[in-house]
């Protein structure tokens, strides 16, 4: 499973979007419930005549929970590799909560706003996370 964030704005139409974040294929969480939601304008009259107008289809709340769990291996802008650890990525996810941003999941993008995001560091090679 794919599993990233990305920034908002142009570029999507060219597919050259501003990567943020991604998430390695051993830190995907196994399930994410995702849950859509019709909004219904509607009106009744006199008689029993009823219209139902759709204003729209919006994603309910995500909510899922992953682990962050060892070094990792990164590379920087001058092509050296460094270790990363567990508390590290986690701070890199954090620092996204309460923007604006492009979440991409098995092909489906949505912006969303990450409104809460709890930490349980076991140590910093061991860290779980809800959002």
């Amino acid at each position: 499973m794919t599993m990233k964030i990305t920034k908002t704005g142009r570029g999507s139409e060219r597919n050259d979007e501003s990567l943020l974040f991604e998430w390695l294929n051993h830190e995907v969480p196994e399930s994410i419930k995702l849950s859509y939601e019709t909004s219904l304008n509607t009106n009744r009259f006199a008689g029993s005549l009823q219209t139902n107008q759709i204003v729209g289809i919006y994603l309910e709340p995500i909510t899922f929970s992953g682990e962050f769990f060892g070094e990792y291996i990164s590379k920087n802008n001058n092509k050296s590799l460094e270790y990363i650890t567990a508390k590290e990525r986690s701070d890199q996810l954090a620092r996204l909560q309460g923007r604006i941003i492009k979440f991409w999941f098995e092909g489906i993008k949505q912006l969303v706003i990450i409104q809460k995001y709890e930490i349980d560091i076991k140590n910093y090679n061991h860290v779980e996370y809800t959002i």
